[in-house]
């Protein structure tokens, strides 16, 4: 008999061990303070087997795979790579992403947008191209871009996935600099308003910015959040208790949250056990929460 549904809204796997291993350890989110307690990464490592391993372990039934372009790091370790070069590599990279989960049923793709490209038209059959190769939507990092997501130089980028009805999962909250705001909740409504059909995930329930997240709920029907990272940090100083979590979950509506690890950098047992242990949730809702809202949200096919 089948076990339930339950569907990582927010994975990521990488060529080899050690480029995860550098990454996951050159990572450390400052915005929500001193972790409460260690967190500690998951036993495998962060590449597609590694993935699918964890998977398996913890009953995950599905996992959408998202490609993050760094494009502010690439930029950064290769300054004298052209505007091109890096486009080459990201195209490239975005195509092994819908290669990887075309040979894996269990995984979902999600391709790169560099926030900083500025060729509409470019960026829109780039986009329709990679939908024909089985990418189901996008994924945007507006901290680490260093560009808000209402900035207007990124408008092409939101009336391309409108257009293709790519839903766009974009980081929520800060990162690395508790100065940057480009990924803060209330910043999406203008652009979710603009863009009433456009599915948007912002994940980790908008970071340390999480208080504010049911406004932007209350007036975009068109959005939902992921709780990866910022469960895991909850109890710190600027994250949310898990009875916070649980207040806010009601305040949004627990139809319009769903499950996401964020691997490697956090496991997915783990992940379900933090989001079982959340206080003042229905069975039903734990359940929805766990697969079916990324199912009904998404539109997954099976």
């Amino acid at each position: 008999m089948a076990g339930p549904l339950v569907i990582d809204s927010h994975a990521h796997a990488f060529d080899t061990a050690d480029d995860a291993r550098t990454l996951v350890d050159g990572y450390a989110p400052a915005e929500y303070g001193a972790p409460p307690g260690v967190i500690d990464p998951p036993a495998q490592p962060g590449t597609i087997d590694g993935l699918l391993d964890a998977m398996g372990s913890a009953g995950v039934s599905r996992a959408i795979l998202l490609h993050t372009w760094l494009g502010g790091l690439e930029r950064m370790a290769h300054p004298d790579a052209s505007e091109e070069q890096h486009a080459a590599k990201l195209a490239a990279q975005n195509r092994q992403v819908c290669a990887t989960a075309s040979a894996r049923p269990e995984l979902i793709a999600f391709v790169g947008v560099d926030m900083h490209r500025t060729d509409p038209v470019g960026l829109h059959g780039e986009l329709e191209e990679l939908k024909g190769l089985g990418a189901c939507g996008v994924k945007i990092h507006p901290s680490i871009e260093r560009i808000a997501v209402d900035d207007p130089r990124v408008a092409h980028i939101w009336q391309a996935c409108a257009d293709l009805d790519l839903p766009v999962v974009a980081h929520g909250g800060r990162t690395h600099d508790s100065r940057v705001h480009h990924g803060e909740p209330r910043r999406f409504a203008g652009v979710l308003q603009n863009h009433p059909t456009l599915r948007t995930v912002v994940a980790h329930l908008g970071g340390a910015e999480w208080r504010t997240a049911p406004e932007l709920a209350e007036t975009c029907p068109n959005v939902a959040f992921d709780l990866c990272e910022i469960i895991q940090y909850a109890g710190a100083p600027n994250a949310p208790t898990l009875a916070d979590l649980g207040r806010l979950i009601a305040s949004i509506g627990s139809h319009r949250v769903l499950f996401g690890t964020d691997f490697p950098w956090y496991g997915l047992d783990d992940t379900i056990e933090r989001v079982m242990s959340i206080p003042g949730l229905a069975d039903e809702e734990r359940a929805a929460i766990l697969g079916r809202n990324a199912e009904a949200f998404l539109r997954l096919a099976a």
